[in-house]
This record gives structure tokens, sequence and C-alpha cells, in this order.
């Protein structure tokens, strides 16, 4: 029981950022609906659902390009070489397959959005779009730390100078 509470502990702190951000996410756009007396998404669904789809692809591309990931890639030598490389790819494709469920999520939360009768409550109504935003900016924010985390994988450059010394 204790150590699944330290390796919870420990994922929350290294996801704290991600947390934060999401959170901050939440908060902005409560205050967005709630203070600028926004209008409901309905009128930008076939949009939303347009960026869900493109995100969807990116990621189908992000993934092939990991499993392409070969025998050349410095950063795959020097994983292997420290025994992480399967820990490294586990993270990354879990990474990528929770923010794919997200946006199928997101697609659906939309449709029903679209077709729920309207709301009198201010407050339900707010917090619903606040939490579609949430979980759209939140979508984003995860495909662009997940582009960036692929990109400094394929642009690793193993240091010459420290490997000679190492030996």
């Amino acid at each position: 029981m204790r150590n699944k509470v330290s390796k919870s502990w420990k994922s929350i702190k290294n996801n704290i950022v991600a947390i934060g951000l999401w959170i901050l996410t939440f908060i902005v756009s409560v205050v967005a609906f709630s203070s600028f007396h926004l209008k409901s998404l309905r009128g930008s669904v076939s949009d939303s659902i347009t960026i869900s789809s493109i995100i969807l692809a990116i990621l189908g591309v992000l993934l092939s390009m990991i499993i392409s990931m070969n025998e050349d890639s410095e950063f795959v030598k020097r994983a292997r070489q420290y025994k992480v490389e399967k820990h490294i790819m586990n993270k990354l494709f879990k990474r990528i397959m929770m923010n794919f469920e997200l946006n199928i999520f997101i697609i659906i939360f939309t449709l029903l959005y679209d077709v729920a009768p309207s709301m009198s409550n201010v407050f339900v109504k707010n917090g619903v779009n606040a939490l579609w935003c949430t979980f759209f900016f939140g979508s984003i924010y995860e495909v662009l730390f997940i582009v960036k985390l692929i990109g400094r994988i394929y642009l690793f450059k193993s240091d010459k100078i420290h490997e000679q010394f190492e030996t």
C-alpha cells in the first residue's frame, strides 16, 4: 500500500506542471465565461471537431515517427545503453494514447453538447463551457508537449567529448 502511495505521489510530482496548466486553463475558462458573458460554444461545434480531428491526425503521425525510430538514432542508442529505452517509449506511447482518447472524448462531448437542450442556469452553463474549454485547450497543450519532446528525441546529439572521458 505504501509503495502505491509513493508511486502515485512521484507521478504527481513529475506531472505537476501539466496538472498546474490544466487547473489554470479551467480557472481562466471559468473567468472568461462568467466575466465576459461569452455565449455558448454551439456556434463553433464544427470548428472544434475539425481541430480535434487534425490533432488526431497529428498524433497518428507522431506515433508513426516513434515506431520508425531505428538503430541509427543517437537517442535510442543512448537510451538502450542505460537500459531505459522501453521505459521512455512506454511513457511516450501512454501520453500519446491518453491524448488520442481525450480528443475522441472531446469530439463526443462536443456532439452531445450540440444536441443537448439549452441551459438556463448560468452556473451550469458556464461550468460546462469551462469544462469543455479545459479539455480542448489541455489537449492542444498536450500535443505541443509531445511534439516538442519527439523533436528533442529526433534532434538528440550525443556529446562526443563526454563519451571519450567515460571510457
